[in-house]
């Protein structure tokens, strides 16, 4: 399913590789095949199919318009043929009024050769036979398609599609291969297929499955018939989000690729037919050239004026806060606090002393901690009585020294704009609010890259006495306990993984 790393399967799936696994542990002993086993097994057939995004507008040329009324020629004014009715009338179709739209797309499906997906959601009925005219466009015949001129030739059709997973599955590019047989089959597809940019909708599958209760199945209708045609606006996670649902019915014998088309080849034989070659690639793309608002209004020194304001002198601590907040003014946390609304709110956490009373989970600073670790040491010194090993205690010594050597001896003390960490999942967060632009319709908009949300059920493995080797870019959050023994192996949930702000 392509799938990115890390992430389980999908329930479907397991369950359908269970059914299989049943389905082929048949014949044995007491369990016999069915006749519908037989049939799945001996007969079953994959299918292909693509459909373009391609639509003829009605559009007058307007600079000829306005020259010929410049020229005074009303008659010729009138007479103008739109932009759309001339491209189809330049490859021959001449009954334009049937093509308009996204009528050519739903005439020009590769599915079993050229098909035509109707009005009511449904394919025509597939062609067959010898067109009995010379003209150039049939919408039932196998042979005659695009005159007769060179002889019978068949319909165009797909010949294989090969899709690659690229970033460990966040993006998939997909090779087509196509075939036409004369020059209006391939003018026809290369005015609805080979579009740089275009979107178009790839699907493929089995044409019968078993499905998870051991049920012979065939699959139906798919995207194609449903919803691409719609005229209605639909965003390419609601597509995406149509495709996981399809999936899910067809329990995995079923997959779509909705993407544009990054590029194309073609070679023209000397038999007269054309090899044509459509490379398309997901609209995962995007990630890699995501625009974001990169910069907001500097409110660093304002704001840490404010704040200053607030402070109660009588309160205790108020020198000490007062004094952290000042030297924030020459920090990195400050001269990047304008630079992008992400860091603005990172700099108006960092300033929130509330934020870091350690009563906060998604938050930790190391000026902090010292509190905590002091209210530990009657527990350890208790233990420590009872017959640790003075090597033992000696660490809980040095660190008790750690917080109370003055800045010459510990250079912790000066580095206050390296104290500010958050976890993951509040990191995560600001960036999915600040740094991911949003998409969709006037109906639904939804952020354009969706990240998975962490919870509890998260976990990491975290090893006794580990540190971080760089604790300016993330740490795992330091739990002091009265007794200095811990488990070989201890997890730690992805929450206590905290970065630096």
């Amino acid at each position: 399913m392509g799938n990115i790393v890390g992430e389980k399967f999908d329930d479907f799936v397991l369950n359908q590789i269970n059914a299989r696994q049943n389905l082929y542990g048949k014949g044995f002993g007491s369990t016999q095949l069915s006749p519908s086993n037989l049939l799945l097994l001996n007969n079953r057939n994959a299918w292909l199919k693509l459909a373009s995004s391609v639509n003829v507008v009605n559009e007058f040329d307007l600079e000829k318009a306005r020259q010929a009324y410049l020229d005074g020629d009303s008659r010729s004014v009138k007479e103008l043929t739109t932009l759309g009715i001339q491209r189809l009338k330049d490859i021959g179709i001449n009954n334009t009024a049937d093509f308009l739209g996204s009528q050519l797309a739903q005439k020009a499906v590769l599915f079993n050769t050229l098909s035509t997906v109707t009005d009511n959601n449904k394919f025509a009925a597939p062609r067959s036979g010898v067109a009995k005219t010379s003209s150039l466009w049939n919408a039932s015949n196998s042979y005659g398609l695009g005159g007769t001129d060179f002889g019978l030739n068949p319909a165009p059709g797909l010949i294989s599609a090969t899709i690659d997973n690229q970033n460990r599955g966040s993006i998939r590019k997909a090779t087509i291969e196509i075939k036409a047989f004369n020059k209006f089959q391939f003018e026809m597809l290369e005015l609805v297929y080979l579009r740089l940019g275009f979107t178009m909708m790839l699907e493929w599958g089995f044409d019968k499955y078993i499905d998870n209760n051991g049920n012979l199945q065939n699959v139906g209708n798919t995207l194609i018939e449903e919803d691409f045609f719609k005229s209605g606006p639909t965003s390419q996670l609601e597509m995406l989000e149509k495709i996981q649902n399809k999936r899910a019915e067809y329990v995995g014998n079923y997959d779509g690729f909705f993407g544009q088309v990054e590029n194309f080849d073609w070679n023209f034989n000397k038999n007269g037919s054309y090899d044509i070659k459509l490379k398309l690639v997901t609209l995962g793309n995007v990630i890699e050239s995501i625009k974001t608002k990169t910069t907001a209004e500097a409110l660093s020194e304002k704001k840490i004026a404010e704040l200053i304001l607030t402070l109660d002198e009588k309160d205790e601590d108020y020198q000490s806060e007062k004094k952290r907040l000042e030297g924030l003014k020459d920090s990195s946390i400050d001269n990047n606090a304008g630079s992008s609304p992400l860091a603005q709110s990172l700099f108006i956490d960092v300033i929130n002393p509330r934020m870091w009373d350690n009563q906060n989970r998604d938050f930790f600073s190391w000026n902090n901690l010292q509190e905590d670790f002091e209210s530990s040491l009657p527990t350890t010194f208790e233990v420590f009585k009872k017959g640790i090993k003075e090597t033992e205690g000696a660490i809980f010594g040095g660190i008790s020294a750690l917080f109370n050597d003055t800045p010459e001896k510990n250079p912790l003390k000066n580095l206050d704009q390296y104290s500010y960490y958050m976890t993951f999942r509040v990191l995560l967060g600001r960036i999915a609010k600040y740094c991911v632009p949003s998409i969709g319709t006037e109906d639904k908009i939804e952020k354009q890259l969706k990240l998975a949300p962490i919870g509890d059920n998260n976990l990491c493995s975290a090893f006794p006495n580990q540190i971080a080797f760089d604790p300016k870019i993330c740490l795992i959050k330091p739990i002091l306990v009265g007794i200095i023994c811990v488990n070989p192996l201890k997890k730690i949930s992805l929450l206590q993984v905290n970065y630096l702000i």
